[in-house]
């Protein structure tokens, strides 16, 4: 089921992309697109993402019963401009939250696609039966993603200052927004 999902979109700026599941094929592509991130961005990401190695290790072992990964493809070239993942815990007690990790390429921002492929993941967690949908942002760092969080009704549930340390030694707050699922999807 989940393997089968499509979405064709178009942008602000009439760029078609078509959102569909990461597959083991994307390995290439995906490292591509991550070697496009800029370092000072990378820094507070939680996966080697970077590292040939572990990203290959992690796509070709890919299991979406417990990250389900969304790649945006620029239709033009079939070049990988976002990537969004749904992180679902094992323990039995948190199953029904999943926790959303989002990175969209820079030349993509501000183009309506991040909060596009959020929605296009609650839609997906709300079929898989999960209730809350957790997020995990830095300050001053994912301003853009917050703003989007925000729009679409994730409410800031912990703010632990200080907890995040940048390559500079500055230290940055760790915020979790979390969206309750609702049975109707009428929010949008």
């Amino acid at each position: 089921m989940l393997e089968d999902f499509r979405k064709h979109i178009r942008l602000k700026d009439n760029s078609a992309i078509l959102v569909r599941p990461l597959s083991s094929r994307d390995e290439k592509c995906l490292l591509s697109f991550f070697s496009q991130i800029p370092d000072h961005e990378k820094w507070f990401l939680r996966d080697e993402t970077a590292n040939p190695e572990a990203l290959s290790s992690w796509v070709t072992r890919l299991n979406y019963d417990k990250i389900f990964p969304l790649v945006a493809i620029n239709e033009s070239d079939n070049s990988i401009v976002a990537n969004i993942q749904l992180h679902r815990p094992e323990a039995e007690c948190l199953r029904h939250i999943g926790h959303i990790r989002i990175m969209v390429h820079p030349d993509y921002r501000r183009k309506s696609l991040g909060p596009l492929m959020m929605q296009n993941l609650v839609q997906i967690a709300m079929n898989l039966g999960v209730e809350k949908l957790a997020a995990e942002l830095v300050t001053e760092v994912q301003e853009a993603a917050i703003k989007a969080a925000t729009r679409l009704d994730f409410k800031e549930q912990a703010r632990l200052k200080g907890y995040v340390k940048g390559r500079d030694g500055e230290y940055h707050d760790l915020i979790i927004m979390v969206k309750t699922l609702q049975d109707d999807w009428d929010d949008f």
